[in-house]
């Protein structure tokens, strides 16, 4: 009767032991698994982040380029004067940053740095028409350009995972 009982206290003894390990194993698991979870969404957050910074840059700099070259076209300011040489030149900062801001890869992308650079061909007084066309074209691509982007940071926010990946 005495060796039936220490089987009996070994085997409780074995199970505390086993039980006391597959905590501590699942306890580990679930450590790491939230470290990667929190690294994982620290990051999409980041990115989700910069690319609305990015929506926002790209469309107060793409109105102030729309607004400035129409103001400049379409009023009566002389070429020589001091204002219109300021404009010129944000208009220019502003041409170069839009091109820069979005990725010539893309298609829209490159429609958008190909009509940016097509509106210095039709800022002279007898193509006003032409530039008003340009001008709607560039802010419709724009928009078509910035609601895919928008898209991608609702699904980067919904589903937890980078667009794309």
């Amino acid at each position: 009767m005495s060796l039936e009982l220490e089987s009996t206290y070994e085997l409780k003894d074995i199970l505390y032991i086993v039980g006391i390990g597959l905590t501590f194993v699942l306890g580990l698991v679930n450590v790491f698994y939230n470290i990667y979870i929190s690294k994982r969404t620290t990051y999409i957050n980041s990115v989700t982040v910069e690319r609305v910074k990015w929506i926002n840059a790209l469309r107060e700099n793409v109105s102030k380029f729309i607004g400035l070259t129409y103001h400049w076209v379409m009023t009566d300011i002389s070429e020589d004067s001091d204002e219109s040489k300021h404009i010129i030149k944000e208009i220019d900062q502003l041409r170069i940053l839009i091109q820069l801001q979005v990725n010539p890869n893309e298609p829209l992308g490159e429609k958008i740095i190909h009509l940016i650079d097509k509106v210095s061909l039709y800022t002279h007084e007898s193509q006003k028409d032409k530039l008003k066309v340009i001008l709607k074209e560039i802010v419709s691509e724009v928009q078509q350009l910035l609601k895919e982007e928008w898209d991608k940071v609702k699904n980067e926010s919904e589903k937890g995972r980078l667009y794309g990946k």
